[in-house]
């Protein structure tokens, strides 16, 4: 196998598109071994793998399933999890208008890497480009999906060229294709602020793993990326504005923050349900949330944000808290996929 700067159109492509994955159904049963296989990822939970297993069979696992599944019940679609369905039809709509042949794996769960990897050399692929479809660079997600990835090729001896996505955090067709949900949702509700909410990873892993980590102090990452162009917070300040930018939203218009933590350790901070929380307590009545760290809507952003932080929002003195919809299916972010895709070719 041969990594490549860019493609060739005259070549036999595959564009295999990732997301991170879901259970097969929400129940404690099924959720237990999707729970399992992420959080034994020592790119998800870096600690040697004796510390990992204890951590993940003895404290998580044992409880973890049941509440996780509760909360997926609320979210699941009578055709099955939101996640899967939309990134289902981002695949369906780019085969569409590319004319590429294209797949769609999971990091964790079905259809997994090694499936598709599997059926790529058995059908003689000359070159894939894997299109991991989170925006911001990270060791948990694209690290990890990309090793993966390149784990595969090496298992089932691929003999073709391939190209990995990295990030497309700052990319104008991408950028726009949020800004439309968030335009739209702010004006139907009046809004009077607008709450970006990116997922959360401990400081210590941000530290530890991710290439040009900025220094976690001040304003750093909110300044430029020029000088730590991998670092996932300093990608989460970009994105957000670039966001701001495009909508014309002053610095006080808006807040960055982190959610989902787990644990007693310091994450990325300032923490979501704190914001939310501090926002209704200052006299904010309509507030809209938007997370572009997700390309699909899932358990973070319709069970997390939706249900938890508007009750969290009403609770404290809010009236309209309203989730904005992450891109999905929209023809503007299937534009923004053929065009990511067609510029990697020579």
């Amino acid at each position: 196998m041969k990594k490549l700067s860019s493609l060739d159109p005259n070549k036999k492509t595959l564009i295999l598109l990732n997301n991170l994955g879901t259970p097969e159904a929400p129940t404690a049963e099924a959720v237990r071994p999707y729970l399992k296989e992420f959080l034994m990822d020592k790119e998800v939970i870096a600690a040697p793998f004796p510390i990992r297993w204890m951590i993940v069979n003895l404290f998580i696992l044992p409880t973890r399933p049941a509440k996780s599944a509760e909360a997926y019940a609320k979210i699941w679609d009578k055709e099955g999890s939101p996640l899967m369905l939309y990134s289902l039809k981002q695949k369906e709509l780019l085969s569409e208008v590319i004319d590429f042949d294209v797949e769609l794996c999971m990091r964790y769960g079905n259809p997994s890497i090694a499936s598709k990897v599997e059926e790529a050399c058995n059908q003689g692929y000359e070159q894939i480009l894997f299109f991991p479809l989170y925006p911001q660079y990270s060791t948990a997600t694209t690290r990890s999906s990309n090793n993966e990835f390149e784990r595969c090729l090496e298992e089932f001896n691929y003999k073709g060229g391939y190209l990995c996505i990295e990030e497309f955090c700052q990319e104008d067709g991408c950028i726009d294709s949020i800004n439309e949900n968030i335009d739209s949702t702010m004006k139907q509700m009046d809004a009077e602020h607008l709450i970006m909410s990116f997922h959360g990873i401990p400081e210590s892993m941000l530290k530890k793993n991710d290439p040009g980590v900025g220094c976690l102090q001040g304003n750093c990452c909110a300044k430029a990326i020029e000088d730590k162009k991998l670092c996932y917070r300093s990608q989460c300040f970009a994105t957000a504005k670039a966001i701001a930018k495009k909508l014309n939203l002053s610095e006080n218009e808006y807040t960055v923050c982190f959610q989902s933590r787990l644990g007693p350790t310091k994450w990325l901070s300032p923490y979501t349900d704190e914001v939310i929380e501090n926002l209704a307590k200052e006299g904010k009545k309509r507030v809209a949330i938007t997370s572009p760290a997700f390309t699909s809507d899932c358990l973070e952003t319709l069970e997390e944000l939706a249900m938890e932080g508007k009750s969290e929002f009403v609770e404290n003195g809010g009236d309209d808290f309203r989730l904005v919809p992450a891109v999905n299916d929209s023809d503007s972010f299937i534009q923004f996929l053929k065009n990511k895709v067609l510029s990697q070719f020579s």
